[in-house]
């Protein structure tokens, strides 16, 4: 299992991240890759964005709860993206129930030119998106 403080990464199996350094700090981890929470229909009409959600985290319980959403894309569909990425998380904290914010960030990269095989004359184009998990530290500026 990989160990990280900061941020979680896509393409990494079984990434791990805290909140902070402190002996209290909220672990998340995830077995799926973070671009597939990405919606395919956001990433058409290019919507790019940050989520900021807020979620409590207690010893064993091992998922998030009283989850919400403190500040907003601007874009639901992104919005709801970033609530099924922590409703998936494996949360922890070694320390009596604590609240904890994470920022959710989706960008995607420029368009790319997708040509098929030999022997066809099709290609196509598409946008790849990224998806970023990490401690907000907005609260604290």
């Amino acid at each position: 299992m990989l160990m990280a403080t900061g941020a979680l990464h896509a393409g990494e199996p079984a990434p791990i991240a805290a909140s902070d350094s402190s002996s209290c700090a909220v672990r998340v981890s995830l077995a799926d890759d973070l671009d597939d929470f990405y919606p395919p229909g956001s990433l058409r009409r290019l919507e790019e964005g940050e989520v900021v959600i807020v979620f409590r985290a207690a010893p064993g319980e091992g998922s998030a709860r009283d989850i919400r959403i403190s500040r907003s894309s601007g874009y639901a569909a992104l919005d709801d993206a970033a609530l099924r990425l922590v409703r998936a998380l494996q949360v922890n904290s070694p320390c009596e129930s604590r609240e904890t914010r994470w920022a959710v960030h989706f960008s995607h990269g420029p368009e790319e030119k997708v040509v098929q095989p030999a022997n066809t004359d099709v290609s196509f184009s598409r946008v790849v998106g990224k998806v970023l998990l990490v401690p907000d530290e907005s609260a604290a500026r």
